[in-house]
């Protein structure tokens, strides 16, 4: 209150104080709204400190060490003088507050942020960067460039929406939360503001077209980290796992996603084009199912027909037969969560070995999976969602091509429902490689 008041402002947004916090549906309303809240203050004060009742340095009254408040100088010549300074981001970066998950909105979202971080006072917009230490009383007034910074790069006016969608992936899911179900709440402003830019929807988390944000795989990390799978949420999205999640580069630089069932050659072997044929469909807590089209949006459907599953497919995935013990949708879906239901071709394939490079002079590790056809012949990669992954014949459900590599995800069937255990990239002779029953159409229900 004391900073509202020094800044002769009267009304002050304190989450945990005007959110309620035993009202779900309130919650849920406000916290989807988050961007504007947001964007629509005149001002975002981060206290970027060890704990909440830590209070601001220099703010009474709380003082600040000699230090922060007089700064080591050093005099050149007449008229010329030096001093220390540390970057704001640098800074921030040892805090507690970068490492959580919560804060990274405020960053991205607000338009004006007033920081106390490290005993020092920093203000930022879309203009820059003013530091307390480089702007003494009575000096003009010092701006610092501060587009280099990620709050800068994600979700700009103008750019590559998915790159702005795989970045924010990348840093918020490298973050901690103490409450794991947090995990798509505290993304929704964020995600909100995607929406508003690109006109995009999100599913359980997942930019649109699905066919290429289903794609992630897990970041390498310490070795010690829990990879493990987080209830309460789909398998087929990020938000089912506590791995931080990445896309490979050659989805990430797609530079098109083309979906007509017709594609001449050059399209259909460029790096730069996501060839995709799925047609998704999902299940609500109504009961019904709705078509997810290439914008996001929900239509009210009738389940797929292979007929539907096969039409946006092109003529050599078509000639493949259909597997018939695998055509129906109709299990008993009882999970908090939406499952996807779709058609698309799947191939068994053997995982030879997982190979677990580790890194001692950086703690990190990366598992690489080996993927070996039915003459032994290696016909791919793969990534697993968690380390303890083994050998053996392994269900594959093609997702998308890119060039000459089909994309796809590894699965594990339970009840009939299928559950995500990894990614791969193969080669397209696997449909004539793979091993038995060969390459079937099959319906799934995805968990």
């Amino acid at each position: 209150m004391s900073v509202v008041q020094k800044l002769n402002e009267r009304y002050l947004w304190v989450d945990s104080l005007c959110l309620l916090q035993d009202d779900m549906d309130e919650l849920q309303a406000c916290v989807s709204i988050m961007d504007l809240f947001y964007e629509m203050a005149m001002l975002t004060i981060v206290a970027a400190l060890d704990d909440a009742w830590s209070g601001i340095p220099g703010i009474m009254p709380t003082p600040r060490s000699l230090l922060a408040s007089e700064p080591m100088v050093k005099k050149i010549k007449q008229g010329l003088s030096m001093t220390t300074y540390m970057d704001m981001d640098v800074t921030l970066r040892r805090c507690v507050y970068s490492s959580r998950a919560w804060t990274m909105q405020e960053g991205i979202l607000s338009t004006r942020l007033l920081f106390f971080v490290d005993g020092q006072a920093f203000f930022k917009c879309a203009q820059g960067l003013v530091s307390e230490r480089l702007n003494p009383p009575g000096r003009e007034l010092q701006l610092i460039d501060a587009i280099g910074s990620v709050y800068f790069i994600i979700f700009a006016e103008h750019g590559d929406r998915f790159k702005d969608y795989s970045t924010f992936l990348m840093y918020y899911t490298s973050r901690k939360l103490t409450y794991q179900s947090d995990i798509l709440r505290a993304a929704q402003g964020m995600l909100q503001k995607f929406t508003r830019l690109s006109g995009l929807h999100c599913f359980e988390g997942l930019a649109s077209p699905l066919d290429r944000s289903l794609l992630f795989e897990r970041q390498s990390a310490p070795i010690s980290h829990d990879f493990g799978r987080r209830e309460g949420f789909p398998s087929y999205s990020w938000t089912g796992w506590k791995h931080a999640s990445v896309y490979n580069p050659s989805i990430d630089t797609v530079k098109a996603v083309l979906k007509n069932g017709v594609v001449n050659e050059e399209a259909s072997n460029s790096s730069g084009i996501l060839r995709a044929w799925i047609i998704w469909y999902c299940r609500l807590d109504d009961g019904k199912s709705y078509r997810i089209d290439d914008t996001g949006r929900l239509r009210k459907s009738l389940l797929p027909t292979i007929e539907d599953g096969q039409s946006k497919s092109a003529q050599s995935l078509r000639q493949i037969p259909v597997s018939v013990s695998d055509a129906e949708f109709g299990v008993t879906w009882t999970n908090s969560y939406s499952p996807l239901l779709f058609w698309t071709v799947c191939v068994n394939l053997r995982i030879e070995s997982e190979r677990v490079r580790e890194y001692p002079e950086n703690n990190k590790d990366i598992a690489d999976l080996m993927i070996y056809d039915k003459y032994g012949e290696s016909c791919g990669t793969g990534s697993a969602d968690t380390l303890s992954f083994h050998s053996g014949q392994m269900k594959f459900a093609l997702i998308a091509a890119i060039g000459q590599r089909f994309w796809a995800l590894m699965l594990e069937w339970t009840d009939g429902i299928a559950k995500r255990r990894g990614i791969a990239g193969l080669s397209k002779d696997v449909l004539n490689g793979c091993l038995s029953p060969g390459p079937r159409w099959r319906a799934i229900v995805l968990g």
